[in-house]
């Protein structure tokens, strides 16, 4: 009011019943003049204080544009501005008291009650006492940070606010971060009238809730919107938490109950080690600066893989002989070091395997900052408790009907139906893996001897002609789909446990590659395929479902993306491709 930016004048307009708010014309028009709920807005003329908002609108613009960062994501930053390329209106901020009968009355006429937003809004100042210079919550925490708001109120924190602070001359916030809504399976709004909400509770009464955190955090970048699967989620906990942190975890503690005692080796690591501590926590400091969680996440369990690969390497089980102890421990000394590193990186994420964690290796958790690069964090001679699992694996459910029940069973019926035919590609287990050891196979100017990890306690020996169109170095590290229920063949003598895809013809020979950020372990899908529980290796032989499902992998005509029966496959970090063949058989 100082500012004279407060004046009375009428409002005419539409207003929204539900929201309390009013509608400026052009978006009463563009949602029929109706909620999101299909209620009609009403039509409105009365007496109104406004604030004279557009004073401010090019000012405004000039921060955004100015100040990459000060509203975040990207998306939500070009929708402001976009909606910013029309006049900016002044803002009514009160209703008679006449109309409304409850609110917080003006200071300067008690006729009149503030508009909700207008009041709710000062809160973030008025909870800091910013009226006080001197007091150490507004010292300390304006301007804020962040705001961290659902993006169906933007409009309000990134126009309504900033032009309120720049009328009380009173310093912007750094960011406002806008996040995405959690929508249904089939990417609509959840709505209890539809019968589609996911209830939270419901979920964390089912699942750990570190399952339900990883998830959510894993699922889509943040401050998108994501659509809850429960499969996607369950098959995250199977092959992130079950197979690539909880094996791991149980190999390590175990190995060091029957080498050493149970105790942390008293003897300096070696090198190289899993991965390095400085360089995961410098990414992963940056990925939550720019909020980033998914990011984030995803470096600490590249991290958590590469341990994975390490200690495959390493074999300290095969380690035989009365030095066994001697010459394991600077192994297991490394190894269950990098377990308690990457259990500081997994708090936020994971709180309950991190404590999980730090129960089992009897020792509390520090600060990464703490965390010494030397990886002598633990005390020698702590005592490592192997018992349990952090996490077991989760069955995959039945479908049920829309209500969420079981099925109720079919009568019997007299003559019985022939049955539905199988699609070939549900039973098949194709999981992606790393190649973490690869040499050229003694008796075969054509294969190559592979070691790969595909999340499970050993990794697969699998044998591939890609002797004529790779080296070993150019496929070491590489991650590739291996198809998993096979039965084991010998193929030049040497006993190949799976096959690994390929796209082949006359031009040439291209591994097939999961999107970068794909776990070890995970399950390759279609997109409206039902994926069923693996066939047996039997079985597949026995349903042809092998020779049936080539028929119809291949590239796609005019790009390198896998394709079954026209549909590309999936991982949960995106497409499978290959380099640069197009229109291929993939075999």
């Amino acid at each position: 009011d100082d500012a004279g930016d407060i004046y009375l004048s009428n409002y005419v307009g539409w207003y929204d019943v539900r929201e309390e708010r009013f509608v400026p014309d052009n978006e009463a028009e563009l949602s029929d003049f109706k909620d999101e709920h299909g209620r009609p807005y009403e039509r409105q003329n009365e007496e109104s204080y406004h604030f004279r908002m557009s004073k401010y609108q090019e000012r405004l613009v000039e921060h955004i544009k100015s100040h990459p960062k000060f509203i975040q994501p990207e998306s939500q930053r070009n929708m402001i501005l976009s909606r910013l390329e029309e006049p900016l209106l002044d803002l009514s901020v009160s209703r008679p008291l006449s109309s409304l009968k409850w609110g917080i009355p003006l200071p300067n006429d008690p006729n009149h009650v503030m508009y909700v937003w207008f009041d709710a809004l000062t809160n973030y100042i008025s909870g800091v006492n910013y009226r006080h210079e001197d007091d150490p919550l507004r010292n300390k925490f304006w301007p804020c940070d962040v705001h961290i708001v659902g993006r169906d109120i933007m409009w309000f924190h990134c126009v309504i606010w900033p032009c309120m602070l720049m009328s009380a001359n009173i310093p912007l916030p750094k960011t406002i971060f806008g996040h995405g809504w959690v929508l249904a399976g089939d990417n609509e709004k959840m709505s209890k009238s539809i019968g589609n909400v996911v209830d939270p509770v419901e979920i964390l009464a089912r699942f750990p809730s570190d399952t339900f955190r990883l998830y959510l955090v894993e699922e889509a970048t943040y401050g998108e919107n994501m659509a809850f699967q429960l499969e996607n989620m369950i098959n995250r906990h199977n092959v992130q938490l079950a197979d690539t942190l909880g094996n791991i975890v149980h190999r390590v503690c175990c190995l060091i109950r029957s080498i050493h005692g149970g105790k942390v080796p008293d003897c300096p690591g070696i090198t190289p080690r899993p991965f390095d501590l400085n360089q995961l926590r410098s990414e992963v400091d940056g990925h939550f600066k720019a909020y980033r969680l998914r990011e984030a996440s995803q470096a600490i369990w590249a991290a958590t893989r590469a341990m994975n690969t390490w200690i495959y390497e390493m074999e300290p089980w095969k380690i035989k002989g009365e030095d066994r102890e001697a010459k394991c421990g600077p192994i297991l000394r490394t190894a269950v070091e990098a377990i308690y590193i990457l259990a500081h990186f997994f708090e936020p994420f994971i709180p309950d395997a991190s404590e999980a964690i730090q129960v089992k290796l009897n020792t509390k958790l520090g600060t990464i900052a703490g965390l010494r690069d030397s990886w002598d964090n633990l005390p020698a001679g702590s005592l490592v408790d192997p018992r349990g699992i952090l996490f077991a694996k989760i069955a995959l459910e039945a479908p049920k009907s829309a209500g969420g029940a079981k099925a109720a069973p079919k009568p019997k019926e007299k003559a019985k139906p022939k049955a539905a035919a199988v699609e070939p590609f549900a039973g098949l287990y194709l999981k992606v893996g790393t190649i973490i050891k690869i040499w050229p196979h003694p008796d075969s100017e054509k294969l190559f001897c592979e070691q790969i990890d595909v999340g499970e306690e050993q990794p697969l020996n699998i044998a591939s002609g890609l002797q004529p169109y790779y080296s070993a170095s150019d496929l070491e590290g590489k991650q590739v789909v291996v198809v998993r229920n096979l039965k084991a063949a010998k193929l030049a003598g040497f006993k190949s446990e799976g096959m690994v895809l390929c796209a082949s013809s006359e031009a040439g020979c291209e591994i097939l590659e999961p999107p970068a950020g794909t776990a070890n372990g995970e399950r390759v899908f279609v997109d409206g395929i039902e994926m069923q529980e693996p066939l047996s290796n039997k079985q597949v032989k026995k349903q042809k479902a092998l020779v049936k499902t080539l028929t119809k992998l291949t590239t796609a005509a005019d790009s390198t993306t896998a394709l079954y029966d026209g549909k590309p496959l999936l991982t949960s970090a995106g497409a499978c491709k290959v380099a640069t063949l197009q229109g291929t058989p993939i075999k």
